[in-house]
C-alpha cells in the first residue's frame, strides 16, 4: 500500500465541451481496480464522472446528494484513497472548473496532505460557447428558457462562470499552486500528438497512454445536426417532462448520422452565431486569454489559441429555419425507425399552446404522419404526460448515453377490453403480492393485452413496445426503455418475509416443474438458505433480489451484478426507482393497489382479490437465532432499502444502518433464470 507521501491526486477539471465524456468514460472503464498503479474512485460519481465531489447542491436535481450526505461522501473517498494501492488517483468533474473559492477550498482540505495536480481544458470561446448552447438545447439542461431558444442558450453562457476562463483559473492556482495547474488550449494541432486522451496522460501525468486503456466503441456524446437541433428546440417546448422529451435523442441522432457524416466527430466545430458575433466574443475574451497563455503557458507571444481564423471562419450562411419538407422527413425518419416516439410526441403535442407557430408546424408534420401510417394499437394519455399521476417516490431520472434496445419485430395486441388505456408497466419481484395485479389488469385490458411472469422471455423488449399493459419478472435493465410515457410501478416487501413466502411457495409446487421447487424441496430453510452460497440459482431468488432486480435484474445476460459491487448495486437500484411512477408496499397492498388502479383508469372500487397466496406460512418469531441470522445475512441490502423507501413513504428517517462491507456477499452473477 503505498504511504501518504507516494501517492498523488490528480483532477480533471474540465471545462465542458473538451470530451470530458469520453475521457470520464476511458479512466472509468480502465481504471478501476484500486490495486493497480492509478485508480479512478466509484465514490461521488454520477455516470462516470465525479460530480457528487464537485458540489453539495449537484445539481438541484430529484437525484442529487444532500448537504448532509456531501461530506459523508467525502468521507467515504477519503477511506478508498487511503486503502488504495495505487500511487495516482484520478478525480473528474467539469462542475470543478466554476466552483467558488470557498468550494475550492473545501476540496483542497479534504484531500489533506495529498499532493494535488490539476489540469484545466480550454476551448475557444466562440466554439465554447456554441457547443455548450447546444448541449443546453440537446439535454434539456438548465432553465426551460435557456433550453428552448438559442439566443437565450447564449446569453446565459457569456454572463455564467463557466465562460470566465480568467477567474477560473486564478481561482485554482490560488489554492493549489500556479505550478500545480496545468492548463491546455482544447485545438487539435495544439494536443499532444493531435488526440486528447494522448494529450491528458502526457500533460497530466507525464507517461503515454497504458496499453490496457479501455476506449469506447463510439462517441458517447455526439453532435445533432442544426435541423436536428432545431426539430429539438421545439419538441422542448412540448407540455411534457424532461425524460418525455429526451426519449427522442437516440433516433434524433440517428437522423444527424443519416444526413451529416460528422455527427460522431469529436472536434467537429459547430457553427451556430454569425462571423461577427464571434469576433465580438473572441475580442472580449482577447486580454483574458493573453494573460492565461502568458502565466500559466509561460507564452510570450501571449498566444493561447492559435487556430488561425481564416476565409472559412466568414463563409457562414444563415441558418434558414426548419422548412415543412425537412420536418416532415424527420418526423418520417423517426416514424420508420420508432413508432412509439411519434406516438409520444404526438401525445405530449396534443397540449401544446396552438399560439406558437413553430409548435403548430410540428403537430401539422405528426399529424401528416399518422394520417399516411397505419393507425397504432393504443395511445398515450395525454394527461399521463402533462401531468404525472400521484406518486410515493417523486422524481425523474435519465441515464445518459444508454444504448437503445427497442429492437425487434412488432407485437401488435388483439384489441383491449377498454378504450384508450393507460399505458403501463409493472416491475413484478417475485413474492410480493404480483400475481393479484396482473390478474386484474387481465379483465381490464385483455388477455392478448398484457405480457405476465415469464411472457417476456426469448423476447427484446421491442417485441412488447405495442402492449398497453407489460408486467414481468424481468429487471429495470430490461425495460428501462418501455419506461417512457407509462405508469410504472413495482411492489417491496418486508425481505425477511418475502423468502419465507417464497421458500413455503416453492415447497408446496411439483418439484419438476421448476429448478428452484426442486431446490426448496430437497432442502429444509437453513440448508435453502446455505444453499445460495454455492448454487447461483438459488441466490439469484433470494440474495438481496429485490436491490438486484430493481438494480439491473433478469432480462439480459450482461447483469450489472456481474461488475457492481453491493452498495454499488445499492445506489443503482435507488437512482432507478426515481424513474418508476411509484412505489407499493406488500404490508399496505389494499391501500396501494387501489392507487395504482385509480391511475390507470380502473375501477378502484371492486373488491382486491389474493391471488398465489402462499399456505401454511412459516413464522419468523418461531424460527431460532442461527435461522434468523441466515436470513439477515442474506438481505441486507434489500432491508436497507426496504427501510429507505418506507421511511420515505412515511416521512420518517430511516432507521437502517448501512452494513458493513465486510458481511456483504461474494460477488457473481446471477444467472438470467426464470419461472
Amino acid at each position: 500500500m503505498c504511504g501518504l507521501k507516494e501517492k498523488t491526486i490528480y483532477l480533471h477539471l474540465g471545462t465542458y465541451k473538451t470530451a470530458t465524456t469520453f475521457l470520464q468514460e476511458v479512466l472509468w472503464h480502465t481504471f478501476a481496480d484500486p490495486e493497480g498503479e492509478l485508480f479512478y474512485p466509484r465514490t461521488g460519481t454520477y455516470g462516470k464522472a465525479h460530480h457528487y465531489l464537485a458540489t453539495d447542491e449537484f445539481p438541484g436535481w430529484t437525484n442529487g446528494v444532500s448537504r448532509a450526505e456531501f461530506g459523508k461522501t467525502w468521507d467515504s473517498l477519503m477511506d478508498e484513497v487511503r486503502t488504495s494501492r495505487a500511487g495516482s488517483i484520478l478525480l473528474s468533474s467539469e462542475m470543478f472548473c466554476s466552483l467558488t473559492p470557498e468550494r475550492i477550498n473545501y476540496v483542497r482540505d479534504r484531500l489533506g496532505d495529498y499532493p494535488v495536480q490539476a489540469v484545466l481544458y480550454l476551448r475557444r470561446q466562440d466554439q465554447y460557447i456554441s457547443s455548450l448552447a447546444a448541449q443546453l438545447i440537446k439535454g434539456c439542461n438548465g432553465p426551460p428558457e435557456n433550453y428552448t431558444v438559442l439566443e437565450n442558450a447564449v446569453a446565459y453562457i457569456r454572463s455564467s462562470s463557466q465562460f470566465d476562463y480568467g477567474n477560473m483559473c486564478a481561482r485554482w492556482a490560488a489554492v493549489i499552486g500556479r505550478d500545480n495547474l496545468i492548463v491546455r488550449p482544447y485545438e487539435r494541432h495544439q494536443l499532444h500528438r493531435g488526440d486528447i486522451l494522448r494529450d491528458f496522460f502526457y500533460h497530466l501525468l507525464g507517461m503515454d497512454v497504458p496499453g490496457n486503456t479501455v476506449m469506447p466503441e463510439t462517441n458517447l456524446n455526439p453532435r445533432l445536426c442544426r435541423d436536428a437541433l432545431e426539430f429539438k428546440q421545439r419538441v422542448n417546448r412540448l407540455p411534457a417532462d424532461r425524460e418525455t422529451r429526451n426519449a427522442v435523442l437516440p433516433d434524433l441522432f440517428a437522423y444527424s448520422r443519416h444526413v451529416d457524416a460528422d455527427t460522431d466527430n469529436v472536434y467537429q466545430e459547430h457553427v451556430l452565431l454569425s462571423p461577427a458575433e464571434r469576433l465580438d466574443i473572441l475580442r472580449g475574451c482577447t486580454e483574458t486569454n493573453v494573460h492565461i497563455a502568458r502565466v500559466h503557458l509561460g507564452r510570450k507571444d501571449g498566444l493561447l489559441f492559435r487556430e488561425a481564423v481564416t476565409d472559412s471562419f466568414f463563409e457562414w450562411t444563415p441558418y434558414a429555419g426548419l422548412s415543412n419538407d425537412t420536418l416532415e422527413g424527420i418526423v418520417r425518419f423517426l416514424g420508420e425507425r420508432n413508432p412509439a416516439i411519434i406516438d409520444l410526441l404526438a401525445n405530449a403535442a396534443s397540449s401544446a399552446d396552438p399560439a406558437d407557430p413553430e409548435l403548430r408546424q410540428l403537430i401539422t408534420a405528426l399529424d401528416n404522419y399518422a394520417r399516411r401510417s397505419r393507425p397504432v394499437s393504443f395511445s398515450l394519455s395525454s394527461s399521463l404526460l402533462n401531468s404525472r399521476p400521484a406518486r410515493i417516490l417523486g422524481g425523474l431520472f435519465v441515464r445518459k448515453n444508454k444504448p437503445s434496445r427497442m429492437a425487434g419485430p412488432e407485437f401488435i395486441p388483439a384489441p383491449q377490453t377498454v378504450r384508450n388505456p393507460v399505458p403501463a408497466l409493472f416491475l413484478h419481484i417475485r413474492k410480493t403480492g404480483g400475481t393479484s395485479i396482473v390478474r386484474q389488469a387481465i379483465e381490464h385490458y385483455g388477455y392478448k393485452n398484457i405480457c405476465g411472469h415469464g411472457d417476456y422471455m426469448g423476447k427484446v423488449p421491442g417485441h412488447l413496445i405495442n402492449l398497453p399493459f407489460i408486467s414481468g419478472h424481468f429487471g429495470f435493465d430490461f425495460v428501462r426503455d418501455l419506461i417512457p410515457g407509462r405508469f410504472s410501478f413495482t411492489f417491496l416487501r418486508d425481505p425477511i418475509e418475502r423468502i419465507l413466502s417464497l421458500y413455503c411457495f416453492c415447497r408446496l409446487q411439483d418439484p419438476e416443474a421448476f429448478p428452484i421447487y426442486r431446490a426448496a424441496s430437497g432442502h429444509d430453510l437453513e440448508g435453502f438458505l446455505k444453499a445460495s452460497d454455492d448454487d447461483d440459482l438459488v441466490r439469484a431468488y433470494i440474495w438481496n433480489s429485490q436491490v438486484w432486480c430493481l438494480a439491473a435484474g433478469p432480462g439480459y445476460v450482461e447483469a450489472l451484478t456481474a461488475v457492481l459491487r453491493p452498495e454499488e448495486m445499492f445506489e443503482q437500484a435507488l437512482e432507478n426507482i426515481e424513474r418508476l411512477s411509484f412505489i407499493g408496499f406488500t404490508e399496505t397492498f389494499d391501500d396501494d393497489v387501489r392507487r395504482i388502479m385509480r391511475a390507470l383508469n380502473m375501477d378502484a372500487g371492486q373488491k382486491i382479490r389474493k391471488d398465489n397466496v402462499t399456505r401454511d406460512r412459516i413464522v419468523v418469531t418461531d424460527l431460532p437465532d442461527r435461522i434468523i441470522h441466515l436470513l439477515e445475512e442474506r438481505t441486507q441490502w434489500d432491508r436497507k432499502l426496504y427501510d429507505t423507501l418506507w421511511a420515505r413513504r412515511n416521512g420518517t428517517l430511516s432507521l437502517a444502518g448501512r452494513p458493513r462491507q465486510g458481511d456483504c456477499m461474494p460477488e457473481r452473477r446471477l444467472p438470467d433464470r426464470q419461472e
